[in-house]
């Protein structure tokens, strides 16, 4: 059995958001914590939404709305509409 990597329990994560449906990175990060997948670096997270968005899994919007992560201090993070 292959073991799946982070980018793509990302990809599977996004895809259960129904399209036309609206998210954030974080939401995603939340899915796939939940499965007990974390990563190496919090820095990932960002080349993998990247990787969604030219996969055209993700588009941008103009919306930014406030983290929920205690650890993300309250900070604004990009709305994306799953495509």
């Amino acid at each position: 059995m292959k073991t799946l990597t982070l980018r793509e329990y990302a990809r599977q994560a996004a895809m259960k958001t129904r399209r036309g449906r609206t998210l954030t990175g974080e939401d995603i990060r939340f899915r796939v914590e939940g499965l007990g997948i974390t990563a190496n670096s919090p820095n990932q997270w960002g080349g993998i939404v990247q990787s969604l968005i030219n996969e055209g899994v993700l588009t941008r919007t103009n919306d930014f709305t406030r983290m929920t992560d205690p650890r993300s201090h309250g900070r604004t993070t990009r709305v994306y509409l799953r495509s």
